[in-house]
């Protein structure tokens, strides 16, 4: 073979070379522009997902102030009329007293059914003194009202977390507790909200029959809306689990 022969060969395999190397860069610059559309696809999704929760719970919110200080005021006011009434009416005729009584007694538990409501939309004790003051009165409802021995251990940093970050970590910790009691089957939940840095530690343990977290799927395990609302935080969820195990969900919340 010749010098020329051996020349035209290596400009070849360079030529070829070279255009491997184009297309693989082409490639390249292609994946990660679909990457890029992507991600600003994603990040458009969440912020959409964040402006409806917030949008949502705005509405909640103001709904909730117009049931108790608006509608569950006005039940208040016409209860306490009513038994006045009862009082007077009684006097002279104890049949109708009685009567009144019972309509202000249905007043009563009217407006207690508001305040409930009004509670479950957005907790006073949530928006007045903040969020481990708020689990730590879920707890005891949950305590009494489920018969669940449960127990809440505060964060040691305290303080406040703002409006959003308080309120989807409430509604999470709600629907865990609410899960474990009608789903798990626990006699025993612990909670513990723990501050790392710019992020929200959320653990709630229970001694319930547990799962396989292998095969649990969010659709079916009834933790929909703990997603949601982990979507419109940006934060993350981990279960650790088995059957007959008990269960440990740990949520990661960023404060800011």
């Amino acid at each position: 073979m010749t010098v020329g022969y051996y020349q035209i060969l290596v400009a070849c395999m360079a030529l070829v070379l070279s255009l491997g190397v184009a297309v693989l860069a082409w490639m390249l610059l292609r994946s990660r522009a679909r990457e890029n559309t992507l991600r600003q696809e994603l990040e458009a999704q969440e912020s959409r997902l964040r402006q409806t929760m917030a949008t949502q719970e705005e509405e909640r919110k103001q709904f909730s102030g117009a049931l108790h200080e608006e509608i569950g005021m006005q039940l208040q006011g016409m209860r306490l009329s009513a038994s006045r009434l009862a009082e007077r009416a009684a006097q002279q005729a104890p049949e109708q007293g009685a009567e009144i009584r019972r309509i202000a007694q249905g007043l009563e538990h009217a407006a207690r059914d508001i305040k409930a409501l009004s509670d479950k939309l957005l907790p006073r004790v949530l928006a007045e003194q903040g969020l481990d003051a708020a689990l730590a009165d879920l707890t005891d409802q949950f305590f009494r009202n489920a018969s669940i021995q449960a127990r809440y251990t505060p964060s040691a940093a305290g303080g406040r977390y703002g409006q959003q970050v308080e309120i989807a970590t409430y509604r999470m910790a709600r629907e865990l507790l609410s899960n474990a009691a009608r789903h798990a089957g626990a006699r025993h939940v612990d909670i513990q909200l723990e501050r790392n840095g710019y992020y929200l530690l959320l653990t709630v343990s229970d001694d319930g029959r547990g799962f396989d977290t292998n095969r649990v799927r969010v659709r079916d395990s009834g933790l929909q809306r703990l997603e949601s609302h982990l979507q419109s935080t940006g934060g993350k969820a981990s279960f650790s689990s088995g059957i007959g195990e008990g269960t440990t969900v740990t949520l990661r919340i960023p404060i800011s």
